[in-house]
C-alpha cells in the first residue's frame, strides 16, 4: 500500500512526505485489518528506534481494555497485579 501523494494540511494539500518531515514525525505506521499495510521511517530511524509514546500509550491501552472487556477476556473487577503478578 502506498501513500497517497498528498494530504490535506491547513488550507490546502500538502506532498505527504513533506508533511512528515515538516511535523516531524520519525515514524509513520498504517495497519489495515490487523496487518502492517505501510511504514516509513525518518532518515536515521528504523522499526528498531525507540520513541516516547507521551499520552499515546494511554489511549491505546484504554482502547485495548475496552475491546477485551466487550469480548469477555477481561472484567471490570479484575486487579492488574493479578493479571500480571509479575509486576
Amino acid at each position: 500500500m502506498a501513500l497517497p501523494a498528498t494530504v490535506p494540511w491547513k488550507d490546502g494539500r500538502k506532498d505527504t512526505r513533506q508533511f512528515l518531515t515538516d511535523t516531524h514525525t520519525n515514524a509513520f505506521l498504517v495497519l489495515r485489518d490487523g496487518h502492517l499495510a505501510h511504514e516509513w521511517y525518518r532518515d536515521g530511524v528504523d522499526a528498531q528506534t525507540r520513541h516516547g509514546s507521551w499520552s499515546t500509550a494511554k489511549s491505546v491501552i484504554s482502547l485495548m481494555v475496552g475491546q477485551s472487556t466487550a469480548a469477555g477476556h477481561l472484567h471490570e473487577d479484575d486487579l492488574l497485579v493479578d493479571l500480571l503478578p509479575e509486576l
